[in-house]
């Protein structure tokens, strides 16, 4: 598209008049059909040719497509529909969304970022996203960062969340970290009150440095075998770190053959707890193996 270069063009664009009474095209009444002014053509040729140039693309007076052309990249990558997509695969796999940034990566999206003390957030790894950041970086592989000032995040499969100023550097694969430090804050809701507790997170353990020895632990359980319906299993667990008075936040994952298990109540003792489900299914089940999740909260 082009603007027009016919005989007697305006070198400039023509101030517009005062806005009249907005009606519709007709060429029925008697003294004539409705006038196209130029004003009219210059308004329609100026829309279509903003849209083009906003785009980055160059008018070509040789080329029918440029309009098509710049609405496709600006939903490039993007796929809407009503219904499920099925498989597919957008045009662009690289999103900036909602802010300043710089995606390089494949599939990389800047979401809401900005730029601080001139670091722009940059957004390279394959999969990888910064949400909510200003001046990140995000080069591992399938990583993450969220609300984070100056965060680097190089290690593949991992996530950062809630960097404070002065940034915290996530080299380490496969890891989750919150805050400067690696930490991350847990709130606990109870009839009694709440209370937030915040603590890193390890391979196999959640440690919690409020008060004395909070810790969370994963335990496995088989079970030899049936379980009569009504019936319920018990595991007695022993840990030093729990108290008369610790609090156990605990769940579990039963499986085994012919129902399922249902959680009953956790005894707690000096130096141990006592876990217990039961057959509420109505039949036997046969062996199988549970797993135990637990938190244990003492008072500060």
């Amino acid at each position: 598209m082009q603007r027009t270069d016919a005989p007697r063009k305006a070198a400039a664009l023509p101030a517009y008049t005062a806005v009249g009474t907005p009606g519709y095209f007709q060429d029925t009444e008697p003294t004539g059909g409705t006038e196209v002014s130029a004003e009219f053509l210059n308004q329609i040729q100026e829309e279509l040719c903003n849209v083009i140039e906003a785009a980055g693309l160059t008018l070509d007076k040789a080329d029918d497509t440029q309009l098509s052309a710049a609405i496709a990249l600006g939903v490039a990558a993007l796929i809407s529909a009503a219904a499920d997509t099925g498989s597919v695969s957008t045009t662009h796999r690289r999103a900036v969304i909602a802010g300043q940034g710089q995606a390089t990566g494949d599939k990389a999206v800047a979401l809401a970022c900005g730029q601080a003390g001139g670091f722009p957030t940059i957004v390279s790894g394959t999969a990888a996203v910064a949400a909510a950041s200003y001046g990140a970086l995000v080069s591992g592989d399938y990583s993450a960062m969220l609300a984070a000032f100056y965060g680097v995040v190089s290690g593949d499969h991992s996530v950062l969340i809630a960097s404070a100023p002065g940034g915290y550097t996530l080299a380490t694969d496969d890891t989750l970290a919150g805050a400067a430090g690696g930490a991350l804050t847990w709130a606990v809701h109870s009839d009694t009150g709440d209370a937030e507790f915040t603590g890193r997170v390890e391979a196999d353990e959640v440690e919690l440095p409020v008060g004395s020895n909070e810790t969370a632990c994963i335990l496995t359980e088989a079970v030899a075998g049936t379980t009569a319906d009504g019936a319920s299993i018990s595991k007695t667990e022993s840990n030093s770190k729990i108290a008369a008075d610790s609090i156990v936040l605990w769940s579990f994952d039963f499986s085994g053959t012919g129902g399922y298990m249902s959680q009953g109540e956790a005894l707690v003792t000096s130096g141990q707890v006592i876990f217990r489900i039961v057959n509420g299914s109505g039949a036997t089940i046969s062996a199988g193996t549970w797993t135990i999740s637990y938190v244990i909260i003492n008072p500060a």
